[in-house]
């Protein structure tokens, strides 16, 4: 059975909080090349997503993950649309975020689960 306890997502949302500063910045500056890095935050995004549920992505399947964010296939599909624009950079943020607490409640209860049965 699959454990969230077992699964370290620390480098992945550590990347995140990099690009998140660097977007940051671009989106101030109005650099074009923000696309490039909202590009990579997704695939990060993704990723996650792959890892928890130990498929390959698919992104009709994004509202079945385990750890999806509420409303999360219309807002994934939004930050996908318009990856060049500032609201969509927060709505990704916020995925991310979301996405931790989640991942952080669900390793609560399973310790909670743990100590129950022993």
């Amino acid at each position: 059975m699959w454990k969230f306890k077992d699964v370290n997502f620390d480098e992945e949302f550590a990347q995140w909080e990099q690009l998140q500063h660097q977007l940051t910045e671009l989106f101030k500056h109005k650099s074009e090349s923000k696309i490039e890095l909202m590009s990579l935050g997704i695939q990060l995004f993704e990723s996650i997503l792959v890892k928890v549920e130990e498929i390959t992505f698919q992104r009709e399947e994004i509202a079945q993950s385990t750890v999806s964010p509420l409303n999360v296939s219309e807002r994934y599909e939004f930050v996908l649309s318009n990856s060049g624009n500032y609201a969509a950079f927060r709505q990704l943020d916020e995925l991310f975020k979301e996405t931790k607490k989640i991942i952080a409640r669900k390793r609560v209860m399973e310790r909670a689960q743990a100590t129950e049965s022993l």
